[in-house]
């Protein structure tokens, strides 16, 4: 691990925008089999620790490849996207990454009201 502590991943310089210690942990994945629904995402991911929220962008599911996942905590976060982060899925590559505070600011309301 880096020597920023233990909610950064190893090949991280900054890490300061995401690692917010007993706050939820987003996540972005992408490249998803057309027509992958939120509960075929919660039922891979959750294994992998407390697994708050799975959003979809709306729209057509023959359309839609991507997802945001929210973790309870960071440390689960990190194991999903070293565990997953480009590993074969449907035959698609997946990229697993965790969002930065920038990118997950418009969805602080989101997760409130779910």
């Amino acid at each position: 691990m880096s020597s920023q502590g233990s909610c950064c991943l190893p090949e991280e310089d900054n890490c300061q925008s995401h690692c917010q210690p007993g706050r939820p942990a987003f996540v972005q994945l992408g490249n998803l089999a057309l027509g992958t629904s939120a509960e075929d995402v919660k039922t891979v991911f959750q294994d992998y620790g407390q697994l708050l929220h799975v959003f979809l962008p709306v729209g057509d599911p023959q359309t839609i490849n991507r997802a945001i996942l929210v973790f309870g905590s960071q440390s689960d976060a990190i194991k999903v996207v070293q565990s997953l982060n480009n590993s074969l899925a449907d035959d698609l590559i997946l990229s697993v990454r965790l969002m930065d505070e920038q990118e997950t600011k418009p969805l602080a309301l989101l997760t409130r009201m779910t």
